[in-house]
């Protein structure tokens, strides 16, 4: 049982380190044109989060740490107990 939350969390985590990434290039974006045409618009495009966006993520260094841990040590607790 206690899987089945580990991986929606896994997922969204990854969803949002997603997005983070998506707002740090409009940042690197607007960080690189004239003062003048700055117009420090922050809206995210619609379905610029791509599911193969979230999967990259999911093995990013942070979240392959941590999330295949908790599920590798639910497995071996259910498995003995």
């Amino acid at each position: 049982m206690a899987l089945i939350p580990t991986i929606m969390f896994w997922f969204l985590d990854s969803y949002y380190l997603a997005l983070e990434r998506i707002y740090r290039s409009m940042f690197d974006e607007v960080r690189q044109r004239d003062e003048g045409k700055i117009d420090f618009n922050m809206i995210v495009p619609r379905g610029a989060v791509s599911i193969a966006a979230v999967f990259e993520c999911m093995w990013s260094i942070n979240n392959t740490i941590y999330y295949p841990t908790i599920v590798v040590i639910l497995i071996i607790t259910a498995a003995f107990f």
